[in-house]
């Protein structure tokens, strides 16, 4: 067993922090971005193209912030929100702040 290790022989999986971003291998099942907003209520980006474009650069996991989608609502908490297709019709949102993304296949 060498540093880092558990006594499988693997690495355990390391718990990401607001900001970090997961990369995935080439072998990972691919998923169809069917539709992304970003905001609250009424005041919601279409972010499709650009969640898209994360996930085709091998990103898995999202977070809810102005610096990747705007801000279509100052001063208001946004949600970022995701609908895919993965072997079947799957969906997720995470809030500004969260301690947890979406994370996508």
């Amino acid at each position: 067993m060498t540093a880092g290790q558990d006594d499988t022989g693997e690495r355990p999986a390391r718990t990401l922090h607001a900001g970090e971003r997961r990369l995935i291998s080439e072998d990972t099942i691919m998923a169809t971005i069917s539709y992304a907003g970003y905001g609250v209520w009424n005041s919601t980006n279409d972010v499709t193209s650009k969640v898209s474009q994360q996930y085709a650069n091998k990103q898995r996991e999202f977070w809810a912030n102005n610096g990747d989608y705007g801000d279509p609502a100052p001063g208001e908490r946004k949600y970022l929100y995701i609908v895919w297709n993965s072997n079947g019709v799957d969906s997720g949102v995470v809030g500004e702040d969260d301690s947890r993304g979406i994370v996508l296949p």
